[in-house]
This record gives C-alpha cells, sequence and structure tokens, in this order.
C-alpha cells in the first residue's frame, strides 16, 4: 500500500490507472492510524508529512518519496538505518523557477509597476526610469541546478554573471564563483541578486545588515530561496533607508503571506504568491517522477534522484 499527501498527484495516480498497488492520501494527523501496518511499502509526500514519517512506525516502509528538493527536517541516515530508500524531486522545478526569475527581473528593468494599463493606452514618460539587462552583473546565490538554470536562461542577455557557493569553484555559464570569505566583494558589483539558497547551518541568517552594507544603493534583490537565510529586521531597515532598492520576493514561511506582515508596507517591495515552483509541465514531472520511481521500486532497480549519504 502507498501513502500520499498530494491529492491531485492521488487522483492522477488512481484515475488514469498508472500504478497497481493501493493507494491512500492521508495527512500529518490521519498518517498516525497506520502506525504499527505491515501494509504501507510507500510514502509520498510533502516535507512535511515525511517529518512524521520519522517518528511513525511503519516496518514495511521501504521507499520514501519527498515531492521537493529541501531536506529541512529530515535525517537521510534515520531511514537509511530502517533500510528505506529516501529520493527526492531534484531537478523538478529548475525551469519553472528560473523562468520566474527572469519575469522579475525584467519587470523591475522595464519598470511593469509604472506601465499605463492597456485599456487607456498614452504615452509614457520618464523614459529614464527604463533600464536594459545587457551589460549588467547578476550575483547568483547557489549554483546547484536552480542557479544554473537561471544563469542559462539570463546569459542570453548578455548579462555578466557571477556566482555564490559553499565550496562549489566552476559552474556552466558563471564567470566566477564566489565564497563566504570573498561575499563583500561579490556584494560590490551586483546590479541584481538572486537568492536560491537552501536552509542550511552555513546559509541561515546569512543576509544581514553586513551584507547590506556592501551592496549597490540601486540593487534589486529576488528571493526564490530558503526565507531563513535572510535576516527580516536587518533587510527592512535597508529598504526602508535605501528607496532606490528594490525587492521581489516569492518564498516565505507562511503562505498566503498575512496582510499585516512587514514586507507589504514598503513601496519598493513586491510580493509573489508562492508561485515560482507551480506549472503544469511540473505537475506532469512530478507524476511521472513518481510513477517511474514506483515501477523501479517494484522491479527491484534503482530510483532516480535518490539522496546518497
Amino acid at each position: 500500500m502507498i501513502l500520499c499527501d498530494n491529492k491531485k498527484l492521488v487522483d492522477q495516480l488512481t484515475g488514469k490507472g498508472l500504478i497497481n498497488a493501493d493507494i491512500c492520501l492521508v495527512n500529518t494527523h490521519s498518517l498516525m492510524n497506520y502506525s504499527g501496518s505491515r501494509e504501507i511499502k510507500v510514502v509520498i509526500g510533502s516535507r512535511a508529512l515525511l517529518q512524521v514519517v520519522q517518528a511513525t512506525y511503519l516496518p514495511a516502509l521501504r521507499y520514501v518519496q519527498l515531492l521537493s528538493v529541501g531536506m529541512d527536517g529530515l535525517y537521510p541516515k534515520l531511514f537509511a538505518s530502517r533500510g528505506v530508500q529516501l529520493a527526492n524531486a531534484h531537478n523538478i522545478y529548475s525551469d519553472g523557477m528560473a523562468e520566474f526569475v527572469v519575469y522579475a527581473i525584467l519587470m523591475h528593468a522595464k519598470r511593469y509597476d509604472i506601465m499605463p494599463g492597456s485599456s487607456r493606452p498614452k504615452l509614457l514618460r520618464g523614459y529614464k526610469f527604463f533600464t536594459e539587462l545587457s551589460g549588467k552583473t547578476v550575483g547568483i546565490m547557489g549554483v546547484g541546478n536552480i542557479g544554473k538554470a537561471i544563469a542559462k536562461r539570463l546569459v542570453g542577455f548578455n548579462m555578466n554573471i557571477i556566482g555564490y557557493a559553499n565550496s562549489t569553484t566552476t559552474a556552466q555559464y558563471f564567470s566566477e564563483i564566489y565564497h563566504r570569505e570573498r561575499l563583500t566583494s561579490f556584494c560590490n558589483q551586483c546590479d541584481y541578486i538572486v537568492s536560491t539558497l537552501p536552509n542550511t547551518e552555513d546559509t541561515q541568517g546569512l543576509i544581514d545588515a553586513s551584507f547590506w552594507a556592501h551592496v549597490k544603493p540601486t540593487i534589486c534583490f529576488v528571493n526564490v530561496g530558503r526565507k531563513i537565510v535572510i535576516d527580516d529586521n536587518d533587510f527592512i531597515a535597508f529598504l526602508k533607508f535605501n528607496k532606490r532598492a528594490s525587492a521581489i520576493l516569492d518564498m516565505f514561511e507562511y503562505l498566503p503571506l498575512p496582510w499585516s506582515n512587514r514586507y507589504r508596507r514598503l513601496p519598493n517591495v513586491k510580493i509573489l504568491p508562492g508561485v515560482t515552483a507551480i506549472s503544469k509541465e511540473i505537475d506532469k514531472k512530478l507524476l511521472n517522477l513518481v510513477v517511474g520511481n514506483i515501477q523501479k521500486f517494484e522491479a527491484g532497480e534503482p530510483l532516480i534522484n535518490i539522496i546518497k549519504l
């Protein structure tokens, strides 16, 4: 039997008869009803569900499929010690997220916020506000699959692309990659900074007052990575003081973002409603990944995107 907390995925798997096994829709609470069951061999779902799976006794469990990439709160070694294979959705979201970053940067450069409505065409003055991407420098924090997908698209705009990483030294499309000891030099050069950083001990609170002290006053910051990387108080203070700086933010701890959130009060901040990792194509990719891995699991073959210790 398979447990899953994604209703759309459950409907697709059962409605199209793509798998032979029984599949049940669960959530973090109803999962506990299966504690001790010797029928559950596979669990598919969100990070929240898998965190509960870690603390639940499922003696027959042998394969767990995470429907996202980040491993926050998950312990691969714990699963391995129980003989459970853990796989994630590595490289499923890269294209969709990269396209949204390009959209965000173009929205800033072409001043979409001051464009007249199509129903009231008029000559738009103030061309000095429009800028071109060609020749500008974009710094991408995180040079994994998502960072590389962003760089691949922005290189077509003739932008200078630099990266920030924990240990990577070279990557395609990047003219140079900086590490923590050279973070100041990284900040000094950028017209745009895009964060795709995950939640790790090395990244938590990385973007703080000392970071903002070295960026250009006209910086445009785009975040599609983990929000915990950013110190909110320092970032908001910077945005209030530097009116020419701007931010386009998508990832928050809670979605939808409450109207009382402090970022909503800042005129130089645009809030995206958690949509960078959503598309029809992503749904298809997830479905193909899950079906393929279930078939491989049943056939005793190596899984796709298996987490290696």
